[in-house]
């Protein structure tokens, strides 16, 4: 069965996260605009946060390009064999036997996060792709009961 990176994660990634990034930044804004000693030197301030509110806000949007731009050829396939990541460099399989812990964080009955610890300690999120029971219910079908935590 195969899985594709899901909607949700794609608008979160375009519109939550640089609101998310500009919240301190603003906030220290205002923490300076109340300590001001003067008008210069808060605009002298103010020029100096909004180049770094612009700058981190223009690298995230690269980022975000990229991500969509790779959420749209990755993919995520469950098989007999273990899993393979595939996308536009190649195919990475992790294999049955390598994966030593499930953690599923639910709430209110429904899947919000699945993490995979691999036996050299890596940890993989799977929250980012679609539909999130049925992947859920396809790694209980190839998985041991004793590493479900």
């Amino acid at each position: 069965m195969k899985f594709k990176i899901s909607k949700k994660e794609v608008i979160r990634r375009k519109y939550i996260v640089p609101i998310q990034m500009s919240i301190p930044i603003l906030l220290f804004l205002g923490l300076v605009w109340t300590q001001q000693k003067s008008q210069e030197e808060f605009f002298l301030v103010m020029k100096i946060l909004g180049f770094i509110v612009m700058v981190i806000l223009t690298v995230n949007w690269i980022f975000t390009k990229k991500f969509i731009k790779f959420s749209k050829i990755h993919e995520l396939e469950i098989n007999s064999l273990g899993m393979i990541f595939s996308d536009n460099l190649g195919k990475n399989r992790v294999y049955w036997n390598s994966i030593t812990k499930i953690i599923i964080n639910e709430k209110s009955k429904k899947i919000k996060k699945i993490f995979l610890e691999l036996d050299n300690g890596t940890l993989i999120q799977l929250s980012i792709y679609e539909n999130l029971d049925l992947l859920n219910l396809e790694l209980k079908k190839y998985l041991k009961e004793e590493i479900w935590k």
